[in-house]
């Protein structure tokens, strides 16, 4: 399991390069039109979640919940607010333009929405994702289970299919930030968070290529 682990600890630290990269604006680097970095960096993080989800979770879905809440929601909105007193600060003072004044609304609501508002801290926008993409993953599962289908395969491809979709709409309201922009996370991350726990279920005892081959192919 240590290895395990470490070998994720290696991914993780892979997408998070990735993400610096897939800010190229940042660090001066250009990527291929046809494979961005952007449509899968986030993705790797959400199939690391979906490894580590256990099936035992559905024997008390409210205390999964109420976990994820303690990890994620709760942090998230401490650091929400310190962000936010942060930035009222510095456009009250005028030394910054950009970013939203701390209030009930942008503290409360618009992190759910976009996660933006106070621009310092945007990258935080995932913490919540992750805790809905879980929170949904979860429940679609037990409803699944409860009615004796047991496909994992079938569920992936349904899964594939939202996110698909969610795509879809993207493109269609790419200038704009809509009320559903969490919807369309939602099913994009889904079939990346549920293929994570299929490749651990399934797939990986299947998996004998050696590591030089994946580095190499």
């Amino acid at each position: 399991m240590k290895e395990i682990k470490s070998r994720f600890l290696i991914l993780q630290a892979i997408a998070i390069i990735l993400v610096v990269i897939g800010h190229r604006a940042a660090v001066g680097i250009e990527e291929l039109d046809w494979f961005r970095i952007s449509s899968y960096h986030m993705a790797i993080f959400i199939f690391i979640s979906g490894y580590f989800f256990k099936s035992n979770n559905l024997d008390n879905i409210p205390q999964y919940i109420l976990g994820k809440i303690k990890r994620l929601v709760i942090p998230y909105f401490i650091y929400n607010l310190i962000y936010g007193i942060i930035i009222t600060y510095l456009r009250y003072k005028n030394i910054v333009s950009f970013g939203q004044d701390l209030s009930l609304k942008t503290f409360f609501i618009d992190g759910w929405i976009h996660g933006h508002q106070y621009v310092l801290n945007l990258a935080t926008w995932f913490v919540l994702s992750l805790f809905l993409t879980q929170t949904t993953f979860i429940l679609i599962r037990y409803v699944y289970l409860k009615y004796k289908l047991n496909n994992e395969f079938a569920l992936f491809i349904f899964f594939l299919l939202l996110g698909l979709i969610s795509i879809l709409i993207s493109n269609i309201t790419v200038n704009t930030i809509p009320i559903y922009l969490p919807f369309l996370r939602i099913m994009f991350f889904l079939p990346f968070f549920h293929f994570g726990f299929y490749y651990k279920t399934k797939l990986e005892e299947k998996d004998k290529l050696k590591d030089y081959w994946y580095w190499t192919s």
